[in-house]
């Protein structure tokens, strides 16, 4: 058990120095950057929109349901 943690944490050491070599990548253009962003929030609202009305038809569904069987016994 000793033995696993003395590996994790010098593979934990020899990572730390690595990365403190490590340069930062060059960040793109602000048009780019704003390009891509509208791209990836205009397909999340694609994907979660879907999700969100079959979600909200579901529960609908379900209160016609009940509301039926509630009038039907009273």
């Amino acid at each position: 058990m000793n033995n696993e943690r003395d590996k994790n944490t010098e593979a934990e050491g020899v990572l730390t120095e690595l990365f403190a070599h490590a340069k930062p990548r060059p960040q793109p253009p602000a048009a780019d950057t704003e390009e891509i962003r509208r791209a990836v929030f205009a397909e999340w609202d694609a994907v979660t929109g879907r999700r969100v009305w079959r979600k909200r038809a579901g529960f609908a569904a379900a209160a016609s349901v009940l509301l039926a069987v509630g009038l039907w016994v009273s």
